[in-house]
């Protein structure tokens, strides 16, 4: 019973998310075998992901640095820049020429797909070694984090689709937001523990700064998030006006 209760818990938050964002998609609804792929393609990218990681043994905290530059590479080299690069991919070569892609929210929904495919196996990794207290905790952070990150990939990803003058920048932006905005949020994590576990009373006290600063950087990336979901429904109500 335990185990399902977790796997429940690590499930729920990913469905909410990608149910609220359906919502907004009601006029031309994807076709569920091309988002069952792209939630799939999400998983390919996870797996790839530790693939990568293991291979090339990325471990910037054995570089003897100090806690905030050790913290910050970590969370870029470990976590956002392969992550995200994979599911960048995953996306493209899903999505990309087909047919169904014929939307500026389109992209948001298929990013979001990936980047929840991603999550939701992570989730249950790290929800089944570390139990209840993780599951609620990650609810509200890891996979809204995730679930934003995707709507930044897409939003860019749908302007680089449908506005071929400016397609090879906006598919950089598409990418590179997406990586700043998940080592901004890794780097925040990473840098306020390593203060915290610190001897130095200083050091514990910027911990906990950094930890109110996380919570910021969350909300200002949920608004962020959804106004760009909306300005990409707008524009597509706009066109099925004129159509």
């Amino acid at each position: 019973m335990e185990i399902l209760i977790l796997l429940f818990l690590s499930i729920l938050p990913v469905c909410i998310c990608l149910g609220l964002l359906l919502r907004k998609d009601k006029t031309h609804p994807e076709p569920k075998s091309k988002l069952a792929a792209a939630f799939f393609g999400g998983i390919l990218s996870l797996v790839f992901t530790l693939i990568f990681t293991s291979i090339f043994d990325i471990q910037p905290k054995t570089w003897g640095l100090d806690p905030l530059l050790a913290g910050v590479s970590s969370a870029f080299l470990e976590a956002a820049i392969p992550e995200e690069l994979f599911k960048f991919i995953c996306l493209y070569f899903i999505i990309w020429k087909s047919k169904e892609f014929d939307e500026y929210l389109d992209g948001i929904i298929y990013a979001t797909f990936v980047g929840m495919g991603f999550a939701s196996i992570e989730n249950i990794l790290y929800i089944f070694e570390n139990g209840l207290g993780t599951a609620i905790m990650r609810a509200f952070t890891a996979i809204p984090g995730h679930f934003f990150d995707g709507v930044i990939m897409g939003y860019f990803f749908s302007l680089a689709k449908f506005d071929k003058t400016n397609r090879i920048s906006n598919l950089w932006k598409a990418l590179g937001f997406a990586i700043l905005a998940h080592g901004i949020y890794d780097s925040l994590i990473e840098v306020s523990v390593g203060f915290l576990e610190n001897d130095s009373a200083l050091l514990t006290l910027f911990g906990f700064a950094l930890v109110i600063v996380f919570i910021i950087f969350n909300v200002k990336l949920w608004k962020y998030g959804i106004k760009k979901i909306n300005e990409h429904a707008i524009k597509d109500r706009a066109l099925d006006k004129q159509t």
